[in-house]
């Protein structure tokens, strides 16, 4: 029973080595706090990766380098626009008050991920931080 147990950990890592594999990790300064779900995330140095798991599903890896928490977010949609190219990789935020939600990454090529919001109040405003490849891959 032990060893089917340690086979199956080791094939969902192996699975998940794979599947993060390919992506390219990006790195965000994110001066302020900020809620990814409903997870609040301290300020700091990001790495940022967008991948698929083994069944093809994105999903947002968010690793804080200061204080090493990690944090996986499902987006709610997921889009490729037609015609838009951006020469950087963008978070989104949405601001109201002091509250700072994750609201999209654009890759800056393809793909546009969102995630769900709370209801926006009429004061609500957007804050970009832009993203940089990492130099440690």
């Amino acid at each position: 029973m032990k060893l089917a147990t340690h086979m199956t950990f080791a094939a969902a890592a192996l699975l998940a080595a794979a599947a993060t594999g390919s992506a390219q990790t990006m790195t965000a300064e994110i001066p302020f706090a900020f809620y990814a779900g409903n997870t609040l995330m301290a300020p700091g140095s990001y790495q940022v990766h967008v991948a698929r798991t083994s069944g093809s599903t994105l999903y947002l890896n968010m690793l804080n380098q200061d204080n090493h928490r990690r944090i996986i977010v499902l987006p709610t949609t997921v889009e490729q626009p037609r015609g838009e190219v951006r020469e950087n990789a963008v978070l989104t935020f949405r601001r109201t008050g002091d509250r700072y939600e994750l609201a999209q990454i654009w890759d800056g090529s393809v793909q546009l991920l969102s995630f769900r919001l709370r209801r926006a109040p009429a004061d609500a405003t957007l804050a970009l931080v832009v993203m940089k490849p990492d130099r440690g891959e």
